[in-house]
């Protein structure tokens, strides 16, 4: 079950990462290098990329609603583009 934290923890430190226009701060902050982060972040989505391969999709899901609401709550729902780039709107 750690190891469920921990790619939530990853999840939400890399939409952090992702939307910031300086990222080495936050890495700082996390106590991570950049190459420390490459490689934490690698080693998660091979086991996220061989679980999908068996068909188990447990971790990729988390990893995916994790992410998304992160940079929901940093951009605000209104901010946020679906898939074909059409903003979502807050109703």
């Amino acid at each position: 079950m750690e190891e469920l934290s921990e790619l939530a923890q990853l999840a939400r430190r890399s939409a952090e990462l992702d939307i910031a226009s300086e990222p080495e701060p936050l890495l700082r902050g996390y106590g991570l290098s950049k190459e420390a982060w490459l490689e934490l972040q690698d080693r998660f989505l091979a086991q996220i990329a061989d679980d999908l391969d068996r068909g188990e999709t447990e971790r990729a899901n988390l990893f995916s609603a994790t992410y998304e609401h992160r940079r929901g709550e940093l951009l605000g729902a209104e901010h946020i583009a679906n898939d074909n780039g059409d903003q979502l709107t807050a109703t």
